[in-house]
């Protein structure tokens, strides 16, 4: 048997499948732990699906068990993690939550989970060289243990798509958070977290209305996402608003320009770092001046 199986993304080795490295630079160990890592997500999916069936244990289900599924699957998507020992981690985390939901359940509840898999279920190891030993067996744990093309094609076309909600689901996840940072190089910081792509929220508003705030300064990232919402609804709101250029971005040089436009056209100012700065300061004068004049050089 080959040494991996991985047919995840359109650059697989000759249109069929990686098996000894991927394209992508994934070596074989890594490939057969990431493997092991969906195996036991299954195993904790399963009683998840019996337990929300049932009505059991909503809080664990949608805090920890949500997070878990949705942090499994992100990491075996292409290119977003190759680090062993973080995947081991996870492994590992997946069957203690896994024994956790186990404890809850009824020996009925035992008995509905088996039938996704009796397997799934009732394995364990301990120590990594056990767990990097089972990832090695790609009849019970690869791509290939489903012999039917037919079978195994359809089963990794639903994979593939729960892979792609979770990577959004990921983000959703991410989004709020503040750098730690930002906050210390901010006198005073008031932060107003965010689930929505756009920031310009009724608590932001309140408190620019509060300081007699009407020119705005944006930065940030994804410039045809998050800043333009923002800038746009700021604008509407009445405030004046000034998008430093060279201190947004976005993935693609198309959408960074074109958001750009987007907001010259509403009437936002598009200017840079050093015009905004020195029009800040005003006057050499000023005592914040040599500090400027470093932040540009």
């Amino acid at each position: 048997m080959d040494k991996m199986f991985c047919y995840q993304c359109q650059e697989t080795a000759k249109g069929t499948g990686c098996t000894s490295i991927g394209v992508c630079g994934k070596d074989a160990e890594t490939s057969g732990l990431q493997d092991l890592l969906l195996h036991t997500e299954k195993g904790v999916a399963a009683y998840s699906a019996v337990f929300r069936k049932n009505g059991k244990a909503k809080e664990l289900l949608e805090g920890k068990v949500n997070r878990y599924l949705i942090n499994s699957l992100f990491i075996t998507i292409t290119n977003a993690n190759f680090d062993d020992d973080a995947i081991l981690d996870e492994i590992k985390a997946g069957l203690k939550l896994r024994e956790e939901l186990k404890a809850l359940a009824t020996d009925e509840e035992k008995k509905e989970a088996e039938k996704y898999g009796a397997d799934l279920v009732n394995w364990y190891y301990e120590s990594d060289e056990d767990l990097i030993k089972f990832s090695e067996n790609q009849s019970v744990v690869g791509v290939l243990r489903t012999e039917n093309e037919d079978v195994r094609s359809l089963r990794e076309l639903i994979m593939y798509g729960l892979k792609g909600l979770a990577a959004y689901a990921e983000h959703a996840f991410n989004l709020g958070k503040t750098s730690e940072e930002l906050l210390k190089s901010a006198a005073n910081p008031a932060v107003y977290e965010k689930m929505d792509f756009n920031g310009f929220c009724p608590e932001l508003d309140e408190a620019l209305k509060k300081h007699n705030r009407t020119n705005i300064i944006v930065i940030g990232m994804e410039s045809h996402v998050c800043v333009y919402q923002t800038v746009r609804d700021l604008v509407v709101n009445g405030y004046n608003v000034t998008i430093v250029s060279d201190a947004v971005a976005s993935r693609f040089k198309f959408n960074y320009d074109n958001a750009l436009d987007m907001m010259s056209k509403i009437h936002a100012v598009i200017s840079n770092t050093e015009t905004v700065l020195f029009d800040i300061v005003h006057t050499s004068s000023d005592e914040h001046f040599k500090e400027a004049q470093k932040l540009i050089k």
